[in-house]
């Protein structure tokens, strides 16, 4: 007998496998990153259909069996694109740090930090929806975290005051802004260190 888990997650890419199956990856909550599949998704009548789509957040009942997990059922709490629908900058901001997440983040292993600053991250850009200037500062921000929760960033002087809160906020990001410089720099330097 198989164990389900429980969780909440974030669905971050996803890709068709045979007519009716999907493949996800989804940052969770409770056991990090995962690989999961769902059968017979992609059929008008199945349930999951309308829970599994691209940056969902919902609850998910999870259920590990031959080396894989598998998506046995999935309660939608928010449809993060469908709430940015017209908002293409947004939408791609999201698209870019859950690609970013998934080349970084190696195997299955729980990380309580990346996971809120991501879900917070993504739910500041569809409930405040920030104009252009702020735009890119979120996103500058949201890549820093990521970073930071990984270790990628490491503890550097000055920087702990957007890496040390998990919030987001108009200030936080004006600062950003006025540092932008500096901040593009310590993120493309993490990343060639990164080696991948």
């Amino acid at each position: 007998m198989y164990s389900v888990y429980q969780t909440e997650g974030i669905i971050l890419r996803s890709a068709l496998l045979g007519e009716a199956d999907s493949h996800y990856s989804i940052l969770t909550e409770e056991l990090g990153m995962i690989s999961a599949e769902a059968k017979g998704v992609r059929k008008m009548e199945s349930k999951l259909r309308c829970s599994l789509l691209p940056f969902a957040l919902a609850d998910f009942s999870l259920i590990r069996g031959r080396g894989r997990w598998r998506i046995a059922s999935a309660a939608l709490k928010r449809n993060l694109t469908g709430e940015l629908k017209g908002r293409g900058p947004i939408r791609q901001i999201l698209a870019r740090a859950g690609t970013l997440l998934c080349r970084l983040v190696q195997g299955e292993e729980r990380n309580d930090m990346l996971y809120k600053n991501f879900r917070n991250g993504a739910v500041f850009l569809c409930e405040k929806k920030p104009e252009e200037q702020l735009l890119r500062s979120t996103e500058y921000l949201l890549a820093l975290r990521i970073l930071y929760s990984l270790g990628y960033l490491g503890h550097l002087p000055g920087w702990n005051d957007f890496t040390s809160t998990l919030t987001f906020d108009e200030q936080m990001l004006t600062q950003i802004q006025n540092m932008k410089g500096d901040v593009v720099e310590v993120i493309n330097r993490s990343l060639r260190e990164s080696h991948l």
